[in-house]
């Protein structure tokens, strides 16, 4: 295992080493090209590409075919983790504040992986002047949507308005809360609205067990999520949002997950009473989840 990593971080160090070789296997990404064409794109005299070239070619990344270069199966898959690693790194460095003041305990590993689809993503904070802003933000886009899904580690009433105003336009709403979550949503949409809205099958509520650190909301049209501080408590002056599909379908993939780990409220719960969730693992067993 150690050997392995070793040498994974050799080939990382040899490409990172070399912003010319960097930029050949990204260029090559793209397609066949020149050495001519390389030089063009990249701005690096012909002696620089000629020996960045010879380099590559003696790991297997490139080869040479008549006057054209491509990339190897090896190389076409390091320049995809390149990218990739550049992507994440800029993710990390436009929003270096966001990701460094917040919990990420609730992000899978595997999808934090993919941390470069927030490169084009935007951090909306609150102002003195407009403490509302971030939540105005996603409001102004519930608008335009008719589905919506979401995990709630906390509900307030903002939330609440949002939802029932989406029902009102007869919008479908998944939401997987927390058991405070769900006591404090019980509590504030009303019971029996709660009862009628699931029987009319335009909402659907979970539980989801473990302590979520986390809420986020993701629609036909974007997704925003809001994260906890250091001090295990939900920030709600700062949230990110992104409109981009890689963004929506990252989304979709962290509500699966989520959505795996919870189980379905159903209208004989909901009469019952508040539920603990010791009550309520012997209710309903967690969905399947398939990716879509």
């Amino acid at each position: 295992m150690l050997r392995d990593v070793q040498e994974l971080l050799g080939e990382v160090g040899f490409l990172a080493g070399s912003r010319v070789r960097a930029k050949i296997l990204l260029e090559l990404l793209e397609g066949r090209k020149s050495s001519s064409e390389l030089k063009e794109s990249i701005r690096a005299p012909a002696s620089t590409i000629a020996h960045s070239l010879w380099e590559l070619e003696s790991k297997n990344l490139v080869e040479r075919a008549s006057e054209s270069c491509v990339l190897t199966s090896k190389g076409r898959l390091m320049g995809t983790v390149l990218l990739r690693f550049i992507g994440s790194f800029d993710s990390i460095r436009v929003h270096r504040d966001f990701w460094n003041d917040h919990s990420i305990k609730s992000i899978p590993d595997d999808l934090f992986m993919n941390i470069n689809v927030f490169r084009r993503a935007k951090v909306i904070e609150a102002t003195l002047e407009d403490l509302h802003r971030p939540h105005a933000s996603y409001h102004e886009m519930l608008d335009s949507t008719g589905h919506l899904k979401a995990l709630l580690a906390v509900c307030f009433p903002r939330h609440i308005r949002a939802i029932k105003e989406l029902l009102a336009r007869e919008a479908s709403v998944e939401v997987i809360l927390t058991p405070e979550a769900y006591r404090e949503f019980i509590r504030d949409f009303g019971l029996s609205e709660v009862k009628n809205n699931i029987e009319r099958g335009s909402l659907s509520l979970r539980i989801i067990n473990g302590k979520q650190e986390l809420s986020y909301m993701l629609s036909d049209n974007f997704f925003s999520m809001g994260l906890f501080n250091e001090t295990v408590a939900y920030d709600p002056s700062r949230i990110m949002i992104g409109h981009e599909r890689e963004i929506l379908d990252w989304g979709k993939r962290l509500f699966n997950h989520h959505r795996g780990m919870s189980s379905r409220i159903n209208v004989d719960d909901i009469m019952a009473g508040d539920l603990t969730m010791d009550e309520k693992e012997g209710l309903t067993a967690p969905d399947e989840v398939h990716e879509g």
